[in-house]
C-alpha cells in the first residue's frame, strides 16, 4: 500500500538502500573507499558551515533574561523574599514576555521584574550583572582545553605518521 504512510516509508527506505549500494557500486572494489568517502563528505559539510556570531549574540541575549531568573531567585530570597512567592513573579512574568517576544517585541523581563515590588529589595545593576554569559559556561573553556591538549593532540600525533597527504578529491553520487 503505497499510498499510506507505512507504505510510502519502505518505498524510502528501498531507495535508500539502493543508493547507498550504487554509491558502493561506484567508488569501485577498493577496500576502505566507503570510508574515504564518508570521510570526503563530512569534510565537504564542515568546510561549509557559517558561525554567525552576529546571530548567535543576538539569541543568546534574548534568551539570556530566562536563563537568569534563577539566579535572580536566588537574589532575592538572599534579601529575605518568600521563594514561593517570588517564584510565581518570575513565572508570571516570564509567560507574558514569552508571549510579547513571540508576537515580534523584546525580551524586557528584568525591567519588569526590576519594577514588581516582589524585586525591589534588590538594585536593577546587581539583576543587570546576572545577564554576563560567561556566568552560565561552567567548564566548557577548561573542558575544550584538557580534550585538546591531553586527548586530541595526542592522537593526531601518532596518527599523522600513518597518514598519506591527501590529494584534492571529490565525491559524486
Amino acid at each position: 500500500a503505497v499510498g499510506t504512510a507505512a507504505g510510502r516509508r519502505c518505498v524510502g527506505r528501498r531507495r535508500m538502500r539502493r543508493r547507498n549500494r550504487e554509491l558502493r557500486i561506484r567508488l569501485g572494489a577498493q577496500p576502505g573507499d566507503e570510508v574515504d568517502a564518508i570521510l570526503l563528505l563530512a569534510g565537504n559539510i564542515a568546510a561549509g558551515l557559517e558561525v554567525r556570531h552576529g546571530v548567535i549574540a543576538r539569541h543568546v541575549q534574548e534568551q539570556m533574561p530566562f536563563m537568569a531568573t534563577e539566579r535572580w531567585l536566588m537574589l532575592a530570597v538572599q534579601s529575605g523574599g518568600d521563594r514561593q512567592q517570588l517564584h510565581e513573579v518570575i513565572r508570571t512574568h516570564s509567560h507574558a514576555v514569552h508571549q510579547a517576544v513571540a508576537d515580534g517585541g523584546r525580551n524586557d523581563l528584568l525591567e519588569r521584574l526590576s519594577a514588581d515590588e516582589a524585586f525591589a529589595r534588590i538594585d536593577r545593576d546587581i539583576l543587570r550583572a546576572q545577564l554576563d554569559p560567561a556566568h552560565y559556561t561552567g567548564r566548557s573553556k577548561e573542558q575544550v582545553h584538557e580534550f585538546l591538549t591531553e586527548f586530541l593532540d595526542p592522537l593526531v600525533t601518532r596518527a599523522s605518521t600513518h597518514a598519506a597527504v591527501a590529494a584534492t578529491a571529490e565525491v559524486r553520487v
